[in-house]
């Protein structure tokens, strides 16, 4: 299945069921956590998304990949063209989605593997640990500290950075959760979708078996932008604030999921052949369907214009650019979007983080171009 990485939902609910089961005490001390906001809460939060045996709609998925297209050759520039109609998932739209922040320190590391981080957190000496091994940390007798850690983690290659290469975190997570008040302070938002952009170009150009990224973001998206898809499939994504929009998602798709026939294919491939621009509901969120902690992100939001240059972004250097990039030589601070006659200037990160001032500070060099959609 392409999609192995997106299946890892279940890992979450099964954890979430076994801390009630196993230590229901640890549990409520979670659960205050998510509700007042606490250290960690916005990846916490992310434990309740769902149940088990969720099914991952992979053929609705193909659909939609079939539409990620090769759009500037000279650029290597892709998106999806839904019959000449160019849209991305953009800042906003994991924003509202998932409730993570978008705007913050970037979630970057030098290296694939730190020395000794996860040595200095659970005192095991290992490079990697499969997600198993911190399910049982999370559920043992170890410090709270220890086991939040653990569930830290577990969210982060679940939902932030998941992939269909095994079920494994590697150690250069750890200086991002290490210390607990500093969790909140990161843009995880924009490094689920700078993680997720580059497992769908890779999956296009590199001829990759499984699509590394959240899918199920994907998936929100279009039910959301393309409401007419909603009405075929028959479903119904009745939002509940402060939940995430995801949470909705998951579970009115689980139906979908189980039908190993896939017989709505036809169907949703030619309502999408038949789509023009009036069928895209280009703002379909609205303030209220965030979770209060953060709706002062929504500045920081891109409302039409896909992150141009993300393919060109390795999520994890950031600052270093293709070197067959013909815009290596046009680096800016700057991203600019031009919808209609209005020109909006505003500061975003296409590489994980979009916070001005840290750019100012790290002296990172980033070409970010926006196109217009509407």
């Amino acid at each position: 299945m392409a999609y192995k990485g997106s299946g890892k939902l279940d890992t979450l609910a099964s954890l979430y069921a076994k801390l009630e089961e196993k230590d229901s005490v640890f549990k409520r001390k979670i659960d205050l956590i998510i509700s007042n906001n606490g250290p960690g809460s916005c990846l916490l939060r992310l434990m309740q998304i769902s149940h088990e045996c969720n099914n991952f709609p992979s053929k609705l998925c193909d659909i939609f990949m079939e539409k990620y297209q090769e759009i500037d050759p000279r650029l290597k520039f892709y998106s999806f063209n839904i019959n000449d109609i160019l849209i991305n998932v953009t800042l906003e739209d994991v924003l509202f989605i998932t409730g993570l922040p978008i705007d913050g320190k970037p979630v970057i590391s030098d290296t694939g593997y730190d020395e000794g981080a996860f040595l200095s957190i659970f005192g095991i000496d290992k490079k990697v640990l499969y997600i198993t091994e911190l399910a049982d940390i999370a559920c043992g007798q170890e410090p709270d500290d220890r086991r939040i850690y653990a569930i830290l983690l577990i969210v982060i290659v679940s939902i932030v950075a998941p992939t269909g290469d095994g079920h494994v975190c590697r150690s250069s997570y750890v200086q991002f959760i290490k210390n607990l008040d500093d969790v909140n302070n990161y843009a995880w938002g924009a490094a689920l979708l700078s993680f997720l952009y580059r497992g769908m170009r890779r999956y296009k150009t590199e001829e990759k078996k499984f699509v590394d990224g959240n899918t199920w973001v994907l998936l929100s998206f279009m039910l959301f932008h393309i409401p007419k898809l909603q009405q075929e499939l028959q479903i119904d994504l009745t939002v509940q604030p402060p939940t995430p929009l995801l949470f909705s998602v998951v579970n009115s798709l689980e139906k979908i999921g189980r039908d190993h026939y896939s017989r709505y294919v036809p169907k949703v491939t030619a309502l999408l052949n038949s789509l023009d621009a009036t069928d895209i509901k280009w703002h379909p969120y609205t303030r209220e369907m965030l979770p209060a902690m953060v709706q002062e992100q929504i500045s920081f939001t891109t409302r039409l214009s896909p992150l141009f240059c993300l393919n060109y972004v390795e999520h994890h250097l950031p600052h270093l650019l293709a070197p067959d990039s013909p815009l290596t030589c046009a680096c800016t601070h700057m991203g600019m979007c031009i919808v209609g006659d209005l020109e909006y200037m505003f500061v975003v990160c296409s590489y994980l983080a979009c916070h001005w001032r840290h750019l100012v500070s790290c002296h990172y060099r980033i070409v970010l171009h926006f196109f217009g959609t509407d």
